[in-house]
């Protein structure tokens, strides 16, 4: 669709219908975003199709160029389900680095695609894991046969059954915490709602930690 805009915009023939849209409601948005002081088109890479994600982003990007010719325009990136922002923020401010970090030789190495956890489980280069999920109980862990454990707010965290299974708390439910706003702009107080005898995932974590 965006594609289409674009054509548009730049006077160039567009077919009667694209994305389920008739040519009248495509004109009609193209010159909405032509007459508007400052548009903003928001996407979410994470909902896009995997074959062709970069295809369409590619295409808001110059959709936002020919904007500019005559107007402001800007992209605006939604992201970080499961806290995936948070976790790429906290990585980046500890080691310089996004996610994807290898630790094995006692320094951060980034490689996006060697550290993937599909590459690794594929590939035989993990001989355990430790899953993290205590926001999506439908954030199952992959299934794989080498050791795993799993540390989540409930037992649907996984598919197969995991070696070991340590129960904790939701955060913003059972405890505080600080997640980053999905723009990765300012951080998010969350408050303690109810009593729970599951501690954060932190404090498992720290204790395993301190048991190694």
């Amino acid at each position: 669709m965006t594609g289409a805009l674009n054509a548009l915009l730049n006077e160039q023939p567009v077919a009667d219908k694209v994305a389920g849209l008739k040519l009248a409601e495509l004109q009609k948005l193209a010159e909405q975003l032509h007459n508007a002081r400052y548009s903003v088109i928001v996407w979410a890479p994470g909902e896009l199709p995997e074959a062709n994600g970069e295809a369409i982003i590619e295409s808001i990007c110059n959709l936002i160029e020919t904007l500019n010719v005559s107007t402001r325009s800007s992209g605006f990136i939604l992201g970080g389900q499961n806290a995936g922002t948070t976790a790429a923020n906290v990585t980046a401010w500890l080691t310089g680095y996004p996610l994807r970090i290898s630790f094995a030789r006692g320094y951060p190495e980034y490689d996006p695609v060697a550290y993937s956890t599909a590459s690794m489980l594929e590939s035989g280069a993990a001989d355990s894991i430790v899953w993290l999920s205590t926001l999506n109980a439908d954030n199952k862990m992959p299934s794989t046969s080498i050791p795993s454990v799993v540390i989540a707010d409930s037992d649907k965290a996984f598919g197969n059954e995991p070696d070991v299974f340590i129960p904790a708390g939701i955060p913003g439910v059972d405890h505080t915490g600080a997640p980053i706003r999905a723009d990765s702009v300012v951080s998010l107080p969350l408050q303690k709602l109810r009593d729970s005898h599951y501690p954060p995932a932190a404090e498992i974590l720290r204790a395993i930690h301190a048991k190694i």
